[in-house]
């Protein structure tokens, strides 16, 4: 007999992963049912339980884990559980719906997220059901996990193939999942706007362009990174690469004087069906470029000092140029007006023509290694004035 494998902990990283791809599969479950498209309850339903129910000795409920690991909360808006009279025919009554983000309906409740398993959606002669039990049973009977042989007798109905009213029913059943799903798509944008919706200022100017990243934050064990660089033809492009290696570029298409120092914004937020934004403008928005990508991009720069930081090229990169370096700082986002007061001081930089800069020369660089928040210098980086530093340098001549 073949020894059980040793069992070993995922790492918060490789879970985060996990409910991302999960998040997608809501997602696209949820709008395939509004489609029409009611065979993606079988993927929704077995999802749902995996993210929102999951109770086993190996297992908890991923979304609700990672959102308590992160310090993070969700809440939403439901119908209260019913208390008036006997229900009339027919004997079969949908309860919790809408299931919403906002309240959108006067008599809507607020409920945590981990709470909305145990509230009642469903009664069945006078019988009360709560979602955990009717995503099990589609889960667990109806093929989002298994296919069984049997069930329970209060929902034999669902059987009968030829009627009508029961195909209306399974259709109801079918349409509550899609809320559901749309609900956990929502905590999972929520998340992102939390932990992944950050900007990144940077002053810089290029006395000697090259093709290549000359600003680099690296993860050292992780595939997540911002990379900050020149096309081969010198248009200036940026990448943000997420926890799962998802990644959204941008390329500016507008020819920048590189001869001239830039104020360079980078934005990163989430639509509501989680898709990525990279945003960036130059010098004020006098040029802007916008590019999304259909899946999230899980960069957090909360946790910025943890990345390698590279100024001038990163090792076995293709720079080879030079770039004086005014400033550059990040942050989360926060309410608009902080944003534009960020703004508004970056602007303000550009006013200055003899503000501070360090220049790299070509083949200098500077290195901040996780965890640290100086950048350590090579030879050949000098103090200068931004004004000074663009004339110091011209570019390598072509090989």
């Amino acid at each position: 007999m073949a020894p059980k494998p040793r069992a070993v902990v995922k790492p918060l990283a490789a879970r985060i992963s996990e409910l991302l791809q999960g998040l997608l599969v809501v997602r696209d479950a949820s709008a395939a049912i509004n489609a029409g498209k009611t065979y993606q309850a079988i993927a929704l339903s077995g999802q749902i339980r995996a993210l929102l129910l999951e109770r086993r000795k190996d297992a908890s409920p991923l979304l609700l884990t990672i959102l308590e690991e992160l310090g993070l909360s969700h809440q939403i808006f439901v119908m209260p559980s019913y208390s008036g009279p006997d229900l009339p025919s027919p004997k079969f009554h949908v309860l919790g719906p809408p299931i919403t983000r906002t309240r959108v309906l006067t008599a809507q409740v607020p409920l945590a997220l981990g709470d909305l398993g145990a509230h009642p959606v469903v009664s069945v002669d006078g019988e009360e059901f709560d979602l955990a039990f009717i995503v099990r049973l589609l889960a667990n009977k109806g093929g989002g996990a298994h296919y069984s042989k049997t069930m329970p007798t209060t929902f034999a109905w669902m059987l009968e193939l030829a009627s009508v009213p029961a195909l209306q029913i399974r259709n109801a059943i079918v349409s509550l999942l899609g809320q559901v799903g749309e609900a956990l798509t929502m905590a999972g944008v929520e998340m992102l706007h939390q932990t992944a919706a950050w900007e990144v200022f940077i002053d810089v100017g290029v006395p000697a362009p090259s093709e290549g990243s000359f600003i680099e934050y690296i993860h050292p064990s992780l595939p997540m990174g911002l990379s900050v660089g020149l096309t081969k033809n010198r248009q200036l492009a940026v990448e943000a690469r997420g926890i799962d290696a998802a990644r959204a570029i941008v390329v500016v298409e507008d020819l920048l004087d590189w001869g001239e120092s830039h104020q360079i914004h980078i934005q990163l937020t989430h639509g509501d069906n989680l898709s990525a934004k990279l945003f960036v403008s130059v010098d004020g928005d006098t040029v802007r470029s916008t590019v999304s990508s259909e899946v999230p991009v899980f960069l957090p720069i909360s946790s910025i000092k943890e990345f390698n930081l590279h100024v001038n090229g990163a090792e076995g990169g293709s720079w080879n140029g030079s770039i004086a370096l005014g400033s550059m700082f990040a942050r989360s986002l926060g309410p608009s007006s902080e944003d534009a007061k960020s703004l508004l001081a970056m602007r303000s930089v550009a006013e200055d023509p003899d503000r501070k800069a360090v220049l790299y020369k070509v083949g200098s660089t500077g290195f901040s290694a996780s965890g640290q928040g100086d950048i350590s210098n090579s030879d050949g980086v000098v103090m200068s004035r931004m004004s000074s530093a663009l004339k110091r340098e011209s570019p390598p001549e072509a090989s």
